[in-house]
């Protein structure tokens, strides 16, 4: 004579139960492994998108003549006021290894950003996480832009070549943006 058991069949075993812990546990691992990656590649565009946007705030800032009386207000110069338009050269400094660059005012004109003549308007800071990592030009980098076309001067010099500025993630510097700079004025992101 045989007993036969009844099973409870509205109920789940212990094995199944922790079985369903650990997968709810892997799965919520992954993702925020996911989240973590995607949040530097995200700095690292918005890091890109924000300095083609200075570059080309400082581009639009060149074709714009300004009043004598600001150029000397933006330049800290107390000359007399002569009755024509300005021109204005505005430009951004670059640093290999920096977490920020500076938009300045060329106030001396040598088309080249120089701390002690030169009026910084705006240093700006990259996203956290984010480098200048190379420049085409070596360590240092001035981009001035002046009108009328708007001709780019790169360190001083008329750009006879293009312009690159490579953006890293400062933990993993194999991910990277790069900025290019034409010698014709044109700016964009090519990877």
């Amino acid at each position: 004579m045989y007993v036969q058991l009844k099973r409870n069949k509205n109920g789940y075993t212990l094995p199944e139960v922790l079985m369903i812990i650990v997968i709810v546990s892997l799965m919520t691992g992954s993702l925020f492994i996911g989240i973590s990656k995607g949040r530097g590649e995200r700095a690292l565009q918005m890091s890109a998108n924000q300095l083609i946007q200075d570059l080309r705030v400082i581009q639009n800032r060149a074709l714009a003549p300004l009043s004598p009386a600001r150029k000397n207000e933006l330049c800290g110069q107390n000359q007399p006021p002569e009755e024509e338009l300005q021109k204005v050269i505005f430009g951004a400094y670059f640093e290999t290894n920096s977490e920020e660059y500076i938009l300045f005012v060329d106030c001396n004109e040598d088309k080249t950003y120089t701390p002690d003549r030169d009026k910084t308007v705006n240093p700006i800071g990259l996203e956290k996480g984010v480098k200048i990592l190379e420049l085409s030009t070596g360590g240092v980098l001035s981009i001035v832009f002046v009108s009328p076309d708007p001709r780019v001067y790169i360190n001083g010099e008329l750009a006879s070549d293009n312009t690159e500025i490579k953006i890293s993630l400062t933990n993993n510097p194999t991910k990277t943006k790069t900025i290019k700079i034409h010698k014709s004025g044109l700016i964009e992101i090519v990877n």
